[in-house]
């Protein structure tokens, strides 16, 4: 069994400041926001060979791969494939092994956020961090997931 390290640096997070009170006063607590490191998921460009057609998803199922220290999941909803981080953006949850998916928008079993497998964006919060979205292509028996510029290319070129 591979386990994946979160990238903790991205997550949202608050912090909650506990005031020490003088003598004869109540404590006071204090939530602030802090800022995430980063907002998006990162959009260099990226293409690898994900496995064979054998490894897809049947109807209405989702599989896990991992490749080049990314979880992917892969789903198949009325016939069309979909390819997102697993990873949720807020919390680090599986999405595909923990969460629930119902039609086009999977839900992470931890807080509730919510993400469309058709764009990767977050519907729900606690976070607004979209999820990565992978463009699939089938060459032969191998299937290959490109994200950032080289997926927005082969999909201009494919038309």
């Amino acid at each position: 069994m591979h386990l994946v390290r979160p990238d903790w640096s991205n997550l949202d997070c608050r912090v909650v400041m506990r005031a020490s009170p003088d003598e004869g006063e109540q404590s006071e607590d204090k939530e602030m926001a802090v800022a995430p490191v980063a907002t998006e998921p990162a959009s260099l460009p990226w293409s690898a060979r994900i496995g064979s057609v054998t490894d897809l998803p049947v109807e209405g199922g989702s599989n896990v791969v991992e490749v080049d220290g990314r979880t992917i999941a892969l789903y198949r909803v009325d016939g069309n494939l979909y390819a997102v981080d697993d990873i949720c953006t807020h919390a680090a949850s599986s999405l595909s092994r923990e969460g629930e998916r119902c039609g086009l928008v999977v839900e992470c079993a931890l807080h509730r956020a919510r993400f469309s497998l058709e764009t990767g964006q977050a519907l729900v919060g606690p976070t607004r961090k979209p999820l990565r979205r992978y463009h699939l292509e089938v060459r032969g028996d191998d299937v290959v997931a490109t994200q950032g510029e080289l997926a927005s290319m082969r999909r201009t070129a494919s038309r």
